[in-house]
């Protein structure tokens, strides 16, 4: 029997578990605590219209607004974007959610194997109490549409493929909210670019004009999803077998690649150490990488978790 004062801990993140397709890219991010030096545009992005969405819910829009401060020019594409993504939500769902919490994060512990206890951990973008459902939110460069007419990657599909939405209701449970379902809210993003003057309208564009015309050129959509006890069951098993194949990693020390998953699909960014696997370029390049502070930076996890 081991005693549970020297048992070894390991934490599970949607994202890590994600990670894990390449047991590499693994040990680089979860085991040895490396990370992008330069942060991919669509993830910052996401962070920041996730970041005035927690605002808003934590402080109200006022606040909100003083917090995110003013887009000084064109050339901030990014803030841009965030702000219109923001805008346009608030003109579907400003007023829908009655008394919401947002930013609530669990870290529970699922079972043991050997001398590992094993613990979920994550972050849960809001709880409605008065729809009794966890909300999350997404931003994506796909076609969020519910139909099934795009062949090369449906959003949705891929949502509920991930189960990450299983995670979240069982994380809701553990923290004591009685919620009955999922709803996902996915922003849709777009590539479009700041005009510049012209001989037909020589004057470029304004930060308000393309705000309006970005407004107009994305959507949102919701899915809510109910979580089944076939897939409370399907979901532990697939964590089961995750675990135990991390596990069997660590202790043995063999962290294989996964080439396939290097260059990303249509629309998908590069893994992260495609240059280091591909190119041989060394981890202490402090312009390309550079380490972490904790393993999971997003969440307030004790510091006691991290092996590096």
């Amino acid at each position: 029997m081991t005693l549970k004062g020297t048992m070894k801990r390991l934490t599970l993140t949607n994202s890590s578990m994600e990670t894990f397709a390449c047991p590499y890219r693994y040990k680089l991010e979860y085991q040895l605590g490396y990370k992008s030096a330069v942060l991919h545009p669509a993830m910052d992005l996401g962070s920041t219209v996730h970041q005035l969405l927690e605002w808003h819910y934590r402080y109200g829009y006022n606040r909100a607004m003083e917090l995110f401060g003013t887009i000084h020019s064109t050339k901030e594409v990014n803030r841009m974007k965030a702000l219109a993504s923001y805008e346009l939500y608030l003109e579907k769902y400003g007023s829908r959610f009655i008394d919401p919490i947002p930013e609530l994060q669990f870290n529970y512990p699922l079972f043991d194997i050997g001398e590992w206890e094993v613990y979920s951990a994550g972050k849960i973008d809001l709880i409605d109490l008065h729809g009794v459902q966890v909300v999350e939110f997404k931003t994506t460069s796909f076609d969020i549409s519910l139909s099934k007419s795009d062949e090369r990657y449906n959003f949705w599909h891929g949502i509920e493929q991930k189960m990450q939405h299983v995670n979240y209701y069982k994380a809701a449970q553990e923290l004591g909210y009685p919620v009955d379902k999922v709803l996902y809210i996915a922003i849709s993003t777009s590539d479009i670019k700041p005009k510049k003057g012209s001989k037909k309208h020589p004057e470029p564009e304004t930060v308000d004009e393309y705000i309006e015309r970005y407004k107009s050129k994305i959507d949102i959509r919701e899915l809510p999803i109910v979580v089944t006890e076939f897939d409370i069951k399907h979901h532990a098993e697939i964590v089961s077998k995750v675990t135990r194949e991390i596990i069997w990693n660590i202790e043995n020390d063999i962290w294989n690649k996964r080439p396939t998953l290097c260059p990303g699909g249509e629309k998908q960014a590069r893994c992260t150490f495609f240059a280091h696997c591909n190119f041989g370029l060394d981890l202490s390049e402090e312009d390309v990488y550079l380490k972490k502070d904790r393993m999971f930076e997003e969440l307030d996890i004790e510091k006691e978790t991290v092996p590096f």
